[in-house]
């Protein structure tokens, strides 16, 4: 879930192939609506207010385990992969990569094998 205007595409491009998008205006907001909703995918920034995309990771994975969870960020380098896995991140996306790379993403996320093979 994000704020950023360019979660918009692919949250519409997401509804056309049978998805349901959700924004969220924090990182408890995120966690509320995905706690209610149950969503396979999950878009989270890492600056978001009242609490970061690693600290919801966290939480989204306890209460979601089978949620595959995107970190969306400028600041992709500068998040060592040890606290990616720790914070249940199943990918990085920069917001600095072509838009299609974010789809490509969520949408090999939604296919039924990949969301069965969730390690």
């Amino acid at each position: 879930m994000t704020t950023q205007p360019f979660g918009v595409p692919c949250g519409e491009y997401l509804r056309t192939r049978d998805g349901k998008s959700v924004v969220a205006d924090s990182g408890c907001d995120a966690i509320l609506k995905a706690k209610q909703l149950q969503p396979q995918v999950i878009l989270l920034d890492l600056a978001m207010p009242q609490m970061d995309g690693l600290v919801a990771g966290r939480i989204l994975k306890q209460v979601l385990p089978e949620a595959r969870l995107i970190l969306f960020t400028l600041h992709g380098g500068l998040v060592p992969a040890d606290e990616l896995q720790r914070s249940g991140i199943s990918a990085l996306v920069s917001k600095s990569d072509p838009a299609s790379r974010l789809l490509e993403v969520a949408t090999r996320f939604l296919e039924p094998s990949v969301a069965l093979n969730a390690a």
